[in-house]
């Protein structure tokens, strides 16, 4: 269960094949910065593509990860 006051970020969409990737761009953007994501999910957009959905409790941090990857 996600925290009350959270903040869904989701990420522009991409081929299914780059999803590694991406994944550890975002984690390593992540880990940068000392965030922690209160969840993660991927979001399915068609059958070659995905995107994914960052749960954020700091609406200043979902703010600066929705600049870089949406």
């Amino acid at each position: 269960m996600l925290p009350k006051a959270t903040v869904v970020v989701r990420t522009a969409g991409q081929p299914k094949s780059l999803i590694g990737d991406q994944l550890g761009k975002m984690r390593m953007w992540l880990d940068n910065r000392g965030i922690f994501l209160a969840g993660f999910a991927p979001v399915p957009l068609g059958d070659d593509e995905v995107a994914f959905d960052a749960y954020f409790t700091d609406p200043d941090q979902a703010d600066l990860f929705r600049a870089v990857f949406s």
